[in-house]
């Protein structure tokens, strides 16, 4: 099987395209929110698989964000993580108090990272360092103080938040195409982040998926991978 066949079939086994009966290839509705707003194959996988599972259990809001800084489009902004912030579970301890009932049922992968007594891979806290800082951003706190507590430069911060903004918007629509009524919290939360997240989308299907700012690494990934 070449190259473009396995791509093809691998769109097909994450329903972003079917295929008829005469062998005609037609995109899916997850699809076609997809290549609209500009996202990886692997990120509307992800967040399909998501919202599918959910069912009607009550997703914090942390979750929630942890949830889209992990998928694939959440991973190529380049946000520092130094080694001590890696080995020192600060984030997830902070995850841990920020929940508003920390008996409260959560997604797997959010419970293994609350959980797990092995150290989370380094893009996991990243995930979660980032979830907090949307948290801190939404909450108003100052950018000085955003700057002081994440390590992050003010420009970094700003542009994560545009990014998020977009990934948000974009997901909202997915979680409402796999029947999660709550869809429009994650507009809410785009809005939360003072930026157009339409214009934003506009601007990342016009870029491509291999132009978004991202670090060297994350720029060799393959963009057409759906496995999530």
């Amino acid at each position: 099987m070449g190259e473009l066949e396995k791509i093809l079939a691998a769109l097909v086994r994450g329903q972003l395209t079917s295929m008829s009966d005469d062998g005609r290839l037609e995109a899916t509705t997850l699809g076609e929110v997809s290549a609209r707003k500009g996202l990886q194959a692997a990120t509307a996988v992800k967040l399909a698989r998501f919202f599918a599972g959910v069912g009607s259990r009550e997703i914090p809001e942390l979750e929630l964000l942890y949830v889209l800084n992990l998928t694939a489009d959440g991973k190529r902004v380049y946000v520092p993580l130094s080694s001590m912030e890696h080995r020192g579970r600060q984030y997830e301890q902070q995850m841990s108090q920020a929940l508003p009932d920390p008996s409260g049922e959560v997604g797997e992968e959010f419970h293994q990272l609350l959980h797990t007594k092995m150290l989370p891979t380094a893009q996991e806290v990243r995930a979660a360092k980032l979830a907090l800082l949307a948290l801190s951003w939404i909450a108003g706190e100052e950018m000085t103080e955003l700057e002081r507590h994440y390590q992050c430069y003010a420009g970094t911060i700003k542009t994560q938040m545009e990014h998020l903004s977009w990934l948000a918007d974009a997901a909202a629509e997915i979680a409402a195409i796999m029947g999660w009524a709550p869809a429009q919290r994650l507009k809410e939360l785009a809005e939360h982040f003072g930026v157009s997240a339409t214009g934003f989308a506009v601007a990342h299907a016009a870029e491509g998926p291999a132009n978004t700012r991202q670090s060297p690494e994350q720029s060799e990934r393959n963009n057409f991978s759906v496995d999530a």
